[in-house]
């Protein structure tokens, strides 16, 4: 994965006529590492699969935080959704069912995400809301399924969230 994906940088960086297909390169890169984390076994090279698919769907995140715009948490949204599915699915299926708690890890969080940064927009009632009830959820079935990540997750993201609205009018220290 890694030699994969230092060649596809050198590519890049080699032949600039190749730049505009960067998006090509994360879906190609994507589906190599899901096919290696399958056939080996590897929950991290999963991660890897899923963090390159995330950004073929157009999520980044800049140097200072999340980039936040209504079409944006809308892909978010779109593919954590998507990767649930599948995730789901897959374990249904019987294909490699400890994988599930990787695609709900990242899904988890990036729904999360998104969510935080709509408080920041005018619709900021309605994102801090659909916030608090996904954080409780994460929660709730965090001890539920006894998976203490997932109560971190809610709990942390939570606090961010009501924090932010809560301090919204404080300028000073």
């Amino acid at each position: 994965c890694l030699v994969l994906s230092v060649e596809l940088g050198y590519i890049e960086f080699r032949f600039e006529w190749l730049r505009d297909a960067w998006e090509n390169y994360l879906l190609v890169s994507s589906g190599v590492f899901f096919l290696l984390a399958y056939r080996f076994d590897n929950r991290f090279v999963l991660s890897l699969a899923l963090s390159s698919l995330a950004g073929w769907f157009g999520l980044k995140v800049n140097r200072f935080g999340f980039i936040s715009s209504e079409s944006l948490r809308l892909a978010a949204i779109t593919y954590a959704a998507v990767i649930s599915a599948a995730g789901s699915l897959l374990f249904y299926r019987g294909v490699k069912q400890h994988f599930l708690e990787t695609y709900v890890h990242v899904a988890a969080n990036v729904v999360l995400l998104a969510l935080i940064s709509g408080i920041s927009d005018s619709n900021r009632i309605l994102f801090l809301g659909l916030l608090i009830a996904v954080a409780a959820t994460s929660i709730v079935l965090g001890v539920r399924f006894k998976r203490f990540a997932f109560v971190v997750y809610g709990t942390v993201y939570g606090y961010a969230g009501i924090s932010s609205e809560v301090l919204r009018g404080v300028h000073n220290i």
